[in-house]
């Protein structure tokens, strides 16, 4: 073997080569580190209008919380909440460009000069919680006056309907009614002869004579209510709990002339001092939903009659309402940014049969007054939240990222998870050849619209994200609504019932 005298050993030669080809290797993952850092960050500032939004200094999402009076504390949940779930708080006023994820104003916002142009090109990652056109619903005056078969006092709009309200009086000269208008809360019993018939924009509405009494008290029940879609309709209710609001006076002996025994306002009874429920309530843990559930049991009736006639009121009430709110969502690019919550509230008759009494936009969420009504809020914000994507973003992704990676989109689902034809589809099924055929065959790889598939791919993470929300529209079971459906309805419903019969999970 011959020796070179003054070169390094093999050895020593061997670890220099490592360190050189590390010290290479090193360089070339920086620079396309760097490289992938400085196109990331021109792609985001692009889709701001060349400019760096907040969340891209941030790292996390802007959830922009707005609404007068803050000061008082009234969105506070609302705040806890998006923060929990990671979101960068931004309220008030403040200018943020595009800069957003999810906006919750506590006004409806697309008449107000300061949101409108921020919600008028909504792009796909943004969310906000108000849907165009929820005025329809939660108008006094629409509502009480709506196509609604059922579940709705008798309702007359005036002055428009003055002479068919005084026929139908004379017809029933026992029945008492209320006076309502959209501008005023009070509530007072009202004979024919004491009623303001030539009022514009108000209502008369019969009177529920004969409520269901708890303790001696009249009661309401709010059920919280969701829609994430017009056009196709989806509507969801929380089934996790419901609100119980008991009035502040015994119903009997009964006085027209004392509110408090017949009108639920804002100094309600809560449930909690309500003797035949707070052994259920305080003593057993239990929601209210649950409370009221167990208090009927024990008497011998199924409060499913009331939960029930619940669901089939407020379905109707959308479908006889939806055809105005498409109209206004017509005004908006991308239809999928928008859902709204709403309270429901319901009075319960003796017979437990439930009449809608109105629908309030913009439900009280503040425990300031009831502290143990925290839970419920929160509650209900999470499913919301969970079920609209607000809190379905993947770990250390913003929701713009999610969206425009197609990895992590198919993860949560994928065309394969949209698929509930099978024969129908293939060689020798009635839609192979012809697309056309039947509505269903547009639910064909070969024949579903690209504008069809993202609506089932946001209905799909709906469901797989809902929680204890209950879908109640489109609905699965066989029913004959009194306003037809539209075409990209009727597809929807077909889906959902294939859904259905695959797997019971998927029926409501």
């Amino acid at each position: 073997m011959v020796s070179l005298r003054g070169w390094p050993r093999p050895t020593t030669w061997t670890v220099l080569l490592a360190l050189l080809l590390g010290v290479g290797l090193l360089s070339v993952d920086i620079y396309v580190l760097r490289q992938m850092q400085t196109d990331f960050l021109q792609r985001s500032s692009k889709e701001n209008g060349g400019q760096a939004g907040p969340e891209e200094r941030s790292g996390r999402p802007i959830a922009w919380v707005n609404g007068k009076n803050m000061k008082t504390g009234y969105l506070s949940h609302v705040i806890e909440v998006l923060d929990r779930l990671g979101y960068k708080i931004v309220t008030g006023n403040q200018s943020l460009n595009s800069g957003w994820d999810v906006l919750w104003n506590h006004e409806y916002p697309f008449n107000l000069k300061m949101i409108k142009p921020h919600i008028a090109h909504l792009r796909r990652h943004q969310k906000v919680n108000h849907v165009p056109g929820s005025g329809y619903y939660t108008s006094k005056v629409s509502l009480a006056t709506a196509n609604v078969s059922d579940g709705i006092p008798a309702a007359f709009k005036l002055p428009e309907k003055r002479a068919d309200f005084e026929a139908f009086a004379k017809s029933h000269p026992d029945f008492l009614w209320v006076q309502k208008s959209n501008k005023h809360r009070g509530i007072r019993i009202r004979k024919v002869s004491q009623l303001d018939l030539g009022q514009n924009d108000s209502f008369v509405q019969k009177y529920i004579s004969d409520p269901l009494l708890i303790d001696k008290r009249k009661f309401d029940i709010g059920i919280y209510t969701v829609v994430t879609s017009i056009l196709p309709l989806r509507v969801y209710i929380y089934e996790g709990d419901a609100l119980l609001r008991f009035c502040p006076q015994n119903y009997h002996p009964f006085d027209e002339k004392v509110p408090d025994k017949y009108v639920v306002g804002d100094d309600y009874t809560p449930t909690w001092e309500m003797p035949s429920l707070k052994k259920y309530y305080v003593g057993q843990s239990m929601t209210f939903r649950q409370s009221l559930n167990a208090y009927l049991q024990a008497q011998g009736k199924d409060p499913e009659k009331i939960w029930s006639g619940i669901r089939e009121t407020i379905r109707q009430v959308f479908e006889s309402q939806q055809h105005d709110m498409a109209v206004a969502l017509k005004k908006h690019k991308f239809k999928h940014g928008f859902f709204e919550l709403s309270r429901f509230d319901f009075v319960v008759d003796s017979e437990l049969k439930p009449y809608l009494m109105e629908a309030n936009m913009s439900p009280n969420l503040s425990s300031g007054h009831f502290k143990p009504n925290k839970l419920l809020y929160e509650q209900v914000l999470f499913n919301i939240f969970s079920l609209v994507g607000i809190a379905r973003h993947v770990n250390g992704h913003l929701p713009r990222e999610s969206l425009h990676n197609s990895d992590i989109l198919y993860m949560q689902v994928s065309d394969r998870d949209l698929r509930v034809l099978g024969n129908e589809c293939v060689e020798g099924g009635e839609c192979f050849q012809n697309c056309k055929a039947m509505l269903k065959c547009r639910l064909c790889e070969q024949c579903i619209l690209e504008d069809d598939r993202a609506d089932l791919v946001q209905a799909y993470l709906e469901h797989i994200s809902k929680g204890t929300m209950r879908r109640i529209l489109p609905s699965t079971t066989i029913r004959f609504p009194k306003i037809a459906l539209t075409q990209i309805d009727r597809l929807q419903t077909i889906w959902f019932d294939r859904k259905c019969k695959l797997d019971s999970a998927w029926c409501h």
